[in-house]
């Protein structure tokens, strides 16, 4: 088998795993509420993690400044998830999945600022289009149909997830990739407990509207691991630009299930601008690789 078609096959489940949880989530946080989801789809993505770390026993960090990395790279999930499932529970999955999607660009600024890394033209003009339908969802929003719900908080998650992905980037550095996801995924995980545990006892003794949706969970913890490990994967032993291209498309896995089972409608300014951040996402893979 070529690398080629390893790649491809990388690139597939990562966008399936991570298209398909987003898409999960949707359904089920409504009635489970945003803070157990992300409690209980983590505790079930730290499962194979942990397994995975049994396996190759990743390397322990090198100095006080690493562990403060480790643990930063970890706050930065947690609060990447925390708003990134507030928003869903809010607000249209097709809009804060295709926002939250363009954190990417928040990696990219962050990393010409930090690693000294630069863009060329097909870059910037990439970033240009992927902003341009990003500053279009969020200016362009009515709240009439609801369509400006849950904006804010998918701008907080895109904010933290970029800014994680600098900090994952560097403490790989130190430590690999794949102790770099095993340590990020426990800070997190003991990240979301501790803020449960202070802030949010009653909300997490509140029954639920609906029933347990224990199948949903484990579904979209497996599907938010299997996404992340082929990505890492991949882009390890791969060609990465068709990796990273291809993950990079998740966000039209979601919508296209959020229209055809949630009903989802958009207005057309908002199904343009969905398909200008998709296709910017998109190329910028391609020419960032």
């Amino acid at each position: 088998m070529t690398f080629e078609l390893l790649s491809v096959i990388y690139g597939i489940i990562s966008m399936l795993g991570y298209g398909f949880s987003d898409f999960l989530s949707k359904r089920v946080v409504g009635g489970l509420g945003y803070f157990r989801l992300v409690m209980y789809s983590q505790l079930v993505a730290l499962v194979p993690v942990l397994f995975l770390g049994v396996i190759y026993m990743p390397h322990l960090p090198s100095s006080l400044s690493s562990i403060a990395l480790i643990i930063a790279s970890g706050v930065c999930s947690f609060s990447a998830l925390f708003f990134f499932y507030k928003g869903l529970e809010t607000g249209k999955a097709s809009i804060i999945v295709t926002v939250f999607s363009t954190y990417a660009i928040v990696a990219i600024v962050l990393s010409f600022v930090v690693f000294g890394q630069t863009l060329n033209l097909p870059q910037i003009v990439c970033v240009a289009v992927t902003l341009i339908g990003v500053l279009t969802i969020t200016f362009r929003s009515d709240s009439a149909e609801g369509s400006n719900a849950g904006i804010p908080y998918a701008l907080a998650a895109m904010f933290s997830a970029g800014l994680g992905a600098v900090v994952i980037r560097a403490v790989s550095n130190d430590v690999g990739e794949i102790a770099s996801l095993f340590f990020n995924r426990i800070i997190a995980v003991c990240a979301v407990m501790v803020f449960g545990a202070l802030f949010l006892r009653s909300h997490l003794r509140s029954g639920t509207r609906e029933g347990f949706p224990v199948k949903s969970i484990v579904l979209i913890g497996i599907g938010e691991f299997a996404g992340f490990l082929s990505f890492v994967v991949g882009v390890s032993s791969g060609v990465v630009s068709l990796v990273a291209t291809l993950a990079s498309a998740s966000p039209a896995v979601t919508v296209v299930l959020a229209q055809a089972f949630l009903k989802e409608r958009l207005s057309k300014s908002h199904s343009y601008a969905v398909v200008l951040v998709i296709v910017g996402i998109l190329l910028l893979s391609i020419t960032s690789t």
